[in-house]
């Protein structure tokens, strides 16, 4: 049997996908057809969600496994037939694509067909609109390409080097009573020179009582 899938998104109205799939292949099938209908990179880490009638989360399926928490129930997508997850028309699930920010397409089975025309399955049989991007900062409210977000970190990673070599240096009590001494034995100080910026006495009486 050929199941039609229409994959929507939450982010934009006017995106549509549909992808035909015979029900016997398996997940990662499917998974493959909607990356290549929005032309999105398959590295990243993607899963599908199904749900029951009170929308909670029941089953993941995915590509790699990397839940710590056993009490979750996970499957492998390339071990998972669709139709043994997937039997009923208007049937509908969650295949989250940014992890990140937990951003997702909605997925429904709109149709059911005994035999297909096609020769192939998968294939994209209606495609509108333009997908969302696949990557999504929060924190900045910005929009990531993978290269994008590579190159974004790694900015990142080189500012915070910048900051550590730029931060002041921070001198002891000692390291003032060094530099005071060589400025009075050298004759730079100023004999009313106000040393009371560091907290350690005023002018140079103030300075010689100190010491």
């Amino acid at each position: 049997m050929i199941y039609k899938f229409r994959i929507t998104s939450d982010e934009d109205p006017k995106f549509v996908r549909v992808i035909e799939i015979d029900s016997n292949q398996k997940f990662i099938d499917l998974h493959n057809a909607i990356i290549d209908s929005v032309k999105y990179d398959s590295s990243l880490i993607s899963s599908f969600f199904l749900t029951d009638d009170r929308i909670t989360k029941k089953v993941e399926i995915t590509v790699i496994d990397l839940s710590v928490d056993d009490s979750k129930k996970i499957v492998m997508m390339d071990k998972a037939k669709i139709n043994d997850y997937v039997s009923k028309q208007d049937q509908e699930f969650e295949y989250m694509f940014d992890f990140f920010s937990e951003r997702y397409f909605d997925v429904k089975l709109i149709e059911m067909i005994k035999e297909g025309k096609a020769k192939k399955y998968p294939l994209c049989s209606l495609s509108q609109g333009a997908a969302p991007p696949q990557v999504v900062i929060e924190e900045d409210k910005v929009h990531f390409s993978k290269d994008e977000y590579e190159k974004h970190l790694e900015a990142q990673e080189i500012a915070g080097e910048d900051d550590e070599e730029d931060e002041p240096e921070t001198k002891s009590k000692s390291d003032y009573d060094d530099d005071e001494d060589i400025r009075y034995k050298t004759g730079f100080a100023d004999e009313d020179e106000d040393y009371g910026s560091s907290g350690f006495g005023g002018g140079r009486d103030d300075y010689d009582e100190y010491h």
